[in-house]
């Protein structure tokens, strides 16, 4: 009896955390980006959220293929959440200054919408999901954005 019970505790690490994150078809919740704004509010006839924090390496490839795209695609309908510090977020935001919304937001809002970072997603103009992945690199945002793309405006 002894033994199973090591085993038991000793397995309980592998558990995962069970989480209900919307997925591509479900409309994303909707959820305040500020003491003002709701994500919805962004939403024209499309929109991409973007997933960041700075406590993920793979996150400055991602912030990198971000500030390439908008700068190629100034018009974008592009909102940025990311987890951060403060003094990181200001500069996150002047870096991007009018190209995209930047907003600073907890990791348990993250935890709770996503699926981890780095994230992007694109939503058609009812909330639906219509592109999500995981990106590092421009291939794969490219992945996210597919759906929309003919919307872009460039």
């Amino acid at each position: 009896m002894r033994e199973i019970m090591k085993t038991q505790t000793h397995h309980k690490f592998m558990k995962r955390e069970h989480r209900n994150v919307p997925d591509l078809g479900d409309y994303l919740p909707s959820f305040s980006v500020d003491e003002k704004t709701n994500i919805y509010d962004y939403i024209t006839n499309y929109l991409i959220v973007v997933v960041l924090s700075t406590t993920c390496p793979p996150c400055r490839k991602a912030l990198e293929v971000v500030y390439e795209f908008v700068n190629k695609t100034p018009n974008a309908n592009i909102v940025m959440l990311i987890n951060t510090d403060t003094e990181s977020f200001l500069e996150v935001k002047e870096l991007f200054e009018d190209k995209l919304n930047v907003f600073l937001v907890s990791d348990k809002l993250i935890r709770s919408y996503f699926q981890g970072v780095p994230w992007g997603l694109s939503l058609n103009a009812y909330g639906q999901i219509v592109g999500s992945y995981a990106f590092d690199n421009l291939e794969w945002f490219e992945k996210i954005i597919y759906p929309v793309k003919s919307l872009i405006i460039k």
